[in-house]
């Protein structure tokens, strides 16, 4: 009887410790998983922080280079309104020469319309005496022919003159549509 009590005893005791053993494993195993999903749901937490660090870096990054690009483009305008500003004034300037040159060719225009009329008498005079005496030109036809190449030479100037406002103008013209290009983009 105490073999046998002794026998259920051991056995007991064996059940127990087994029952301890896998009681033991299985909260080993729950504590595990809950580490498991605690890690990953700390891991998830903190991917999504990172994933949020990284827009808002490349969201700064956008605005950084919009700010950039707006920039430039606001230099580029501003250089392109001076220099346009430049090439007005460049014009005016040159409308003032051109206008001065006009005015220059009319004041000459009108001196010679009250020279000759008053040295025409004298002139035919000279141009019949030298004819018949075989002589050369008078000097007004002289002085004629030297001022027609110098009226040609100030007509020459004041074309020219108006040849580069144009091309000044068509100059001017595709800057502003490039400044305006460059503020649209």
């Amino acid at each position: 009887v105490c073999r046998d009590f002794a026998v259920l005893e051991d056995h007991t005791l064996a059940y127990n410790l087994q029952e301890q053993e896998i009681e033991h494993h299985l909260a080993t195993n729950v504590q595990r998983n809950r580490l498991v999903k605690h890690d990953l749901q700390v891991a998830k937490q903190l991917q999504e922080e990172e994933d949020l660090k990284a827009r808002a870096q490349i969201q700064k990054h956008r605005k950084d280079l919009e700010q950039q690009d707006c920039e430039i483009a606001q230099e580029i305008q501003v250089k392109l309104v001076f220099e346009a500003e430049q090439r007005r004034r460049q014009e005016a300037n040159d409308e003032d020469i051109a206008r001065l040159l006009q005015e220059k060719e009319i004041q000459e225009e009108k001196k010679r319309k009250k020279h000759y009329p008053e040295s025409q008498g004298h002139a035919d005079y000279e141009d019949s005496y030298y004819a018949e005496s075989g002589g050369t030109k008078s000097k007004s036809t002289k002085q004629a022919t030297y001022d027609t190449p110098q009226r040609e030479q100030e007509l020459s100037d004041a074309e020219i003159a108006r040849k580069l406002q144009e091309e000044e103008l068509m100059a001017n013209e595709a800057d502003q549509k490039a400044a305006q290009v460059a503020q649209d983009e």
